[in-house]
């Protein structure tokens, strides 16, 4: 079983404590037999929606663009264990 935990997107003053823990966490769980890896969401984040290219609504949950770049992060993280599937890529 591949296990995948999301960073969030926070850039507020707990968010590199966050980090920090999240990739604690994942170091000691992740072993050869279940792999667990942290997914980043945060680098290249735009919390401001005032801004063209804010990735959400209301500095927090993501708007559309938002969305679709975190989709692409979580893919990008689980393509390599899709291989020897029946399921297009």
């Amino acid at each position: 079983m591949v296990v995948l935990v999301g960073q969030l997107t926070l850039h507020d003053w707990k968010a590199p404590w966050r980090r920090f823990r999240v990739n604690r966490m994942v170091d000691r769980l992740n072993s050869p037999a279940s792999p667990v890896l942290a997914v980043n969401h945060y680098e290249d984040w735009v919390e401001d929606p005032s801004r063209d290219e804010t990735d959400t609504y209301d500095w927090i949950h993501p708007n559309p663009r938002g969305q679709a770049r975190m989709a692409r992060a979580w893919f990008a993280a689980l393509r390599p264990y899709l291989k020897g599937t029946t399921a297009p890529i």
